[in-house]
């Protein structure tokens, strides 16, 4: 509401009295005030706000279709949510997954996540080697890395292997495991972390 305006009339009206007693002819009369109030709002008209309604979701009273617009628009939002948790599991079920995953990868060792629901797999050995050529302080023979005896349903038939790896930060090293899977890892990976650690800090201060 922008403005409002109140005007208010008073008026005087002379209004007979009721009927007077029948000795006396004259009429007695009163006045009254008549009270008339004009009463002025003037409405703000309010502008739809279509960016407002769209990136906080909420309705806008002054446009229908920006409302309906958000609302598809957080509907499709919440179906495209629901697919990608539940589609795999119930379009695509598997309980017989088997992967190996490198983790967090230091100068002087790495960690691999296996999993592998076939028993008949077990023991799954590992094994690494230079993925370049080697150097004259280098052996390039498979390094074996270490084994993994037992797995079971408490654990999700998930199994964490650390192994020790030369301490040469521009050295790739390609990874096997018995049960076939293989991969790549780099000392220069943390170091690349470290450096982008020490210079986000660097930048802050």
């Amino acid at each position: 509401m922008l403005e409002e305006d109140v005007d208010v009339t008073i008026t005087d009206i002379e209004v007979e009295d009721g009927p007077s007693k029948p000795a006396s002819d004259a009429k007695s009369t009163h006045i009254e005030e008549e009270i008339d109030i004009d009463e002025t709002v003037v409405l703000e008209e309010k502008t739809p706000r279509p960016w407002r309604t769209f990136l906080t979701g909420l309705p806008d009273p002054a446009s229908g279709l920006y409302s309906f617009l958000t609302l598809l628009i957080n509907t499709i939002l919440v179906l495209f949510a629901l697919d990608f948790i539940y589609r795999g599991k119930f379009l695509y079920p598997s309980d017989d997954l088997s992967f190996a995953r490198i983790g967090y990868v230091s100068p002087t060792e790495a960690n691999l996540l296996i999993r592998e629901p076939d028993s008949s797999q077990l023991p799954i050995s590992v094994s690494y080697k230079l993925a370049m050529p080697a150097m004259a302080y280098e052996d390039p023979k498979p390094q074996y890395a270490g084994a993994i005896t037992s797995l079971g349903p408490d654990t999700d038939y998930t199994a964490a292997l650390k192994f020790p790896i030369p301490n040469y930060s521009d050295r790739v090293y390609q990874w096997t495991t018995s049960n076939n899977h293989t991969g790549m890892c780099n000392v220069l990976m943390f170091l690349e972390f470290c450096l982008w650690w020490v210079m986000t800090r660097v930048t802050k201060s």
